[in-house]
């Protein structure tokens, strides 16, 4: 059975679909009283006390005023279905699924006697739509919070209702749910469209690179065929190989940029010593007026487990963007250290042990616009001949790659810092 609530267009901001799985009819025609346009707060109340007092010997409730919410509730469009049992629900969820035309949120019944339970019939649900909102509804004790916690794990994403139930409760948690659900999935549009947005800068920065080493090797192709001078032979020669290198090094960047989330040369080790190594490689080519100060651990049985290899590339990248960042003058340090994650860091790299290798320059600094876009493919604050945008970009992935996290800091008074975050274990004993 299906009930719609049917409002004008210009009312309808956002339609909703709702299951509701209980195997008391009584409940499914009061939901559909609640949440459809036929809702009137005092009839609706009326109802449920009427039906708490002959379900559960409890006295009828004064009818509180909710006009507010009321106007809140003749805004939303809800679409609910019907289930008596939580193996029906499932199949309307996964009949949903396959039409592309998902549930918002499902209320369900503690206790059914002829099938699952609701946390049996939640569990299922979830491993078919994980983004559907769940308002867990029972008059009995069956689970604590802590049970359902166990079996169902920590989420925002359920709520649990107490039978017999204020409408008001339900519908404050109706709106609440299906707005956190709307804009959870209009920040997956976001992100996506921000996905496709760098592909199209990549691609058009890709496009305008290669187009100009292409052009550049074509024009002195063509001045050696007419060419009648040795020297201007010699020069456009020169040009091309010139060009031809650049274009390596773009492709390599590029293969770099694909194969980081994925390498087949991971191996767990110290990482002290290969940064020392990186450093000591660089500062044969760094001008004397740059100090590179390294602080080592004062710990030695520090190991990582990742691509070293490309560690090395990062470290390599890091240190040179702060050497261009200070126009050849001035200090870089580098650091690892133990360190230990705030809120927010651990929010999406989870609990354990992590190192942090930093890279701080003392230049002219990073503008909050500029942070914002730091490590899309192809972006650079670097003039195009001078770099090709890639290199933060594949320190980010690898990071990613390796289980870390790559930031980005304001390094005061002057300055920037970017920190690679990885896990680490340590040498036994």
């Amino acid at each position: 059975m299906t009930a719609t609530s049917f409002l004008p267009e210009q009312q309808a901001t956002h339609q909703y679909r709702v299951l509701v799985v209980d195997d008391n009819e009584d409940i499914h025609h009061s939901m559909d009283t609640i949440l459809t346009k036929s809702f009137d707060t005092k009839d609706a109340t009326d109802h449920l006390n009427q039906l708490g007092s002959e379900l559960f010997a409890s006295e009828p409730q004064p009818t509180p005023t909710h006009d507010t919410l009321t106007a809140q509730m003749n805004a939303m469009s809800y679409t609910i279905d019907h289930t008596l049992n939580g193996e029906h629900g499932l199949e309307k969820v996964q009949q949903a699924q396959a039409n592309d035309f998902p549930y918002t949120l499902a209320i369900i019944d503690g206790r059914m006697p002829n099938g699952w339970d609701g946390v049996t019939t939640i569990k299922k649900i979830w491993d078919i739509d994980p983004t559907i909102q769940i308002i867990f509804c029972s008059a009995y004790n069956d689970y604590s919070h802590t049970d359902m916690v166990k079996s169902l794990g920590a989420t925002d994403s359920l709520l649990i209702l107490r039978k017999p139930f204020d409408p008001v409760e339900l519908q404050q948690m109706c709106l609440a749910l299906s707005n956190k659900w709307r804009l959870s999935r209009l920040a997956q549009y976001i992100e996506q469209q921000h996905k496709l947005d760098s592909l199209g800068e990549m691609a058009s920065h890709l496009g305008h690179d290669l187009s100009n080493i292409l052009s550049a090797i074509l024009g002195h192709a063509q001045l050696i065929q007419s060419a009648s001078q040795e020297i201007a032979r010699e020069d456009s020669i020169n040009a091309i190989l010139s060009c031809s290198t650049s274009g390596i090094r773009l492709t390599r960047s590029l293969l770099n940029l694909s194969r980081t989330q994925e390498s087949d040369q991971q191996e767990t080790g110290p990482i002290s010593p290969l940064i020392t190594q990186t450093i000591n490689l660089l500062k044969a080519g760094i001008s004397k007026n740059i100090d590179i100060c390294w602080k080592p651990p004062l710990s030695d049985d520090i190991r990582v487990t990742c691509d070293h290899g490309r560690l090395q590339q990062v470290i390599m990248n890091l240190i040179i963007n702060a050497k261009d960042a200070m126009n050849d003058r001035g200090r870089i340090t580098v650091q690892l250290s133990i360190t230990a994650l705030n809120t927010v860091q651990q929010s999406f790299l989870g609990e354990g042990n992590y190192i942090s290798l930093s890279v701080a320059d003392e230049g002219h600094g990073i503008s909050n616009e500029d942070k914002r876009k730091i490590f899309t493919p192809f972006f650079t604050t670097k003039p195009r001949e001078h770099g090709t945008g890639l290199g933060l970009s594949i320190a980010y992935q690898f990071a990613q790659a390796a289980g870390g996290h790559l930031e980005v800091y304001d390094n005061k008074p002057v300055g920037t810092i970017f920190r690679i975050f990885l896990p680490f274990t340590r040498t036994p004993l």
